[in-house]
C-alpha cells in the first residue's frame, strides 16, 4: 500500500476515490443509519423550501449556509439523504487532492508522495458520522485552503492570498460556528511562522469581515438578527448522543499514530530543514485547536473532530516516511489502516463487543412505525424520528429553545406568541412528550378546539378535521 502511494502521480488519486468508496461500503450494506442529526437537516430543509425563514420561522443553531445547502438537496432531490452522501464523498476526496497537491507543491515533506492522500482518507473513517454531508466537513472543505494559505512559502505569497485566507475563514464559520476557532490560529500562524506586518494581519480581518457583515446586513434585512442572537447565546444542556470519553476512545488508535510521527520527526529533526519543521510546529498547534474545539461544543457529535484529520495524516505521513526499513514501513501502513478502520466498523457492527465501547443508538434514527405519515407534525421533546415522513409545523423544531415557551406558559405575553406561532402553522399531529399539552389547552382554549387525544396513544394529539 505504502509502496504504491509514495510514488508521485496525480492519477493515484483514482485509487484513493475507490478506496473511499469501499471504505464506505459496509456502512452502505448495513441497515439503515440515517442520524438524528441528518433526519434533523432534512427537515429543516424541507421547512425553508416551504417558505419559512432560518432562525424565524425555525427555531435552531444549524448556520446558515449550511442550511441553504441542505435547502437546495431538499428541492432538488426531495427528502432524501442519498445524494448528500455522494457529495460527501466529493467534499473529502478534494480535501484529500489540495492538502496533498500543496504538500508537494510547498516540498514541506522530504519526499513528493501521495501517501498524504491516502492516510487523509483513512483517518477520516474514525468514525462513520465523518462520511456525511455535515456543517463541519463543509467547514473543513474551506480550512484546507486557509491551512494552504499559512503554509505557503512566503516567496509565492501575494496580498491576495492573505485575503482569502479571511474569506475562507468567514465562509468555514457561517458553515459550522466553532470554526471561529481556527480564526486565532490563522492570526497566530501569521504572526509567529511568517514575517507578518500590520497590514497582513489586516488584510485577513478585512476578508473575514466581508463575509460576517454580509451575513449580518442578511439578518438584519429580514428582520431576524434579534432571532439569531436569543438562539445563539442561548444556553443548552449538553446532549447525550455522545460522550466525550466516547469520543476518545475512536479517536485514541488515531491520534496514537499521529503522536507516533511527532515524535518520530522531532527526532530525526536533522532531516528537515527549518521551513519544514516550522510546519509540522503549526500542525500540532492545529491539531490542539481541534481538541480544544471539542471541549466546548455542546451538543456534540464524532463529526466535531474531523478537523484533527490533516494533523493526523501529515504527522503520520512523517512517521512513514522515516522508517528506512521499506517492509517495515509498508507493514505499518497496513497497520495504521486496518486499526483505525477496525476501531470504526466495530464500533458501529459491534464485532468484538469487549471492545465495543461507543453506543451510537441515540445519534441514529431508530426504525418504527409510527400511527400517521405525510402529517405536519409538532414534537414537543427531544425525539425526532416523527419527522422521517412527516413535515415540521410551527417555528418549535429543537426542544431546548421550543421550552422557553412552554415552559412559561403562565406568562401572557408567550401565550400570544404561542397562539400566534400555532394559528401561522397549525400542527395536524402534536406529540406530547413532556406532557404539557393539557396544561396548553387549559391556557389556550382556542388552540384546545382544534385537537382531540389519540385514544390508543395518549402522548398524540389530532387535529379534528383529519
Amino acid at each position: 500500500m505504502l509502496k504504491f502511494f509514495r510514488i508521485n502521480d496525480p492519477f493515484r488519486v483514482i485509487y484513493i476515490a475507490l478506496l473511499l468508496l469501499v471504505f464506505r461500503l459496509p456502512f452502505w450494506l448495513s441497515e439503515n443509519r440515517l442520524t438524528v442529526a441528518e433526519l434533523s437537516w432534512l427537515t429543516l430543509a424541507e421547512k425553508l423550501n416551504s417558505g419559512a425563514v432560518m432562525y424565524a420561522d425555525i427555531w435552531d443553531k444549524t448556520p446558515l449556509l449550511a442550511a441553504w445547502c441542505y435547502q437546495i438537496s431538499e428541492l432538488l432531490f426531495g427528502k432524501t439523504i442519498i445524494p448528500l452522501h455522494f457529495i460527501a464523498l466529493i467534499l473529502i476526496l478534494h480535501q484529500a487532492y489540495v492538502f496533498n497537491k500543496f504538500l508537494i507543491d510547498f516540498n514541506i515533506l522530504n519526499e513528493k508522495t501521495y501517501v498524504p492522500a491516502y492516510l487523509y482518507v483513512v483517518f477520516i473513517n474514525f468514525s462513520f458520522d465523518n462520511l456525511i454531508f455535515s456543517p463541519a466537513l463543509c467547514s473543513l472543505s474551506f480550512l484546507i485552503l486557509v491551512l494552504r494559505n499559512i503554509l505557503r512559502p512566503e516567496h509565492k505569497t501575494v496580498e491576495q492570498d492573505i485575503f482569502k485566507s479571511g474569506f475562507y475563514l468567514g465562509i468555514a464559520t457561517l458553515f459550522y460556528f466553532p470554526s471561529i476557532s481556527f480564526a486565532i490560529l490563522t492570526l497566530i500562524g501569521y504572526i509567529f511562522f511568517r514575517t507578518s506586518s500590520l497590514k497582513t494581519l489586516l488584510n485577513i480581518l478585512y476578508g473575514f469581515s466581508t463575509i460576517i457583515i454580509s451575513f449580518f446586513t442578511y439578518l438584519y434585512y429580514y428582520d431576524i438578527l434579534d432571532n439569531f442572537f436569543t438562539l445563539f447565546w442561548y444556553e443548552i444542556s449538553p446532549n447525550t448522543w455522545i460522550t466525550k470519553s466516547e469520543i476518545s476512545w475512536l479517536l485514541a488508535i488515531s491520534v496514537f499514530w499521529g503522536l507516533a510521527g511527532l515524535f518520530a520527526s522531532v527526532y530525526e529533526s536533522n532531516k528537515f530543514i527549518n521551513y519544514q519543521n516550522r510546519c509540522r510546529q503549526f500542525m500540532v498547534l492545529w491539531a490542539i485547536t481541534a481538541i480544544l474545539n471539542l471541549l466546548f461544543i455542546q451538543q456534540l457529535q464524532p463529526n466535531d473532530a474531523i478537523f484533527l484529520v490533516p494533523s493526523l495524516a501529515f504527522l503520520t505521513t512523517n512517521l512513514l516516511l522515516l522508517i528506512r526499513k521499506f517492509l517495515l514501513a509498508e507493514v505499518l501502513s497496513w497497520v495504521v489502516t486496518f486499526s483505525v478502520l477496525l476501531v470504526n466498523y466495530n464500533t458501529l457492527h459491534g464485532y468484538f463487543k469487549d471492545w465495543d465501547k461507543v453506543d451510537y443508538s441515540k445519534m441514529l434514527v431508530q426504525t418504527r412505525q409510527f400511527p400517521f405519515q405525510n402529517k405536519k407534525v409538532l414534537v414537543l421533546g427531544d425525539t425526532k424520528d416523527y419527522y422521517l415522513n412527516n413535515q415540521l409545523a410551527t417555528p418549535y423544531f429543537q426542544w431546548e429553545f421550543a421550552s422557553k415557551h412552554f415552559q412559561s406558559l403562565d406568562n401572557y405575553s408567550i401565550l400570544i406568541e404561542i397562539q400566534k406561532n400555532f394559528e401561522k402553522d397549525f400542527p395536524e399531529i402534536i406529540v406530547d412528550e413532556k406532557k404539557i399539552v393539557q396544561h396548553l389547552f387549559k391556557k389556550i382554549p382556542a388552540i384546545a378546539s382544534y385537537y382531540q387525544q389519540d385514544k390508543t396513544n395518549p402522548i398524540i394529539y389530532r387535529k379534528k378535521d383529519i
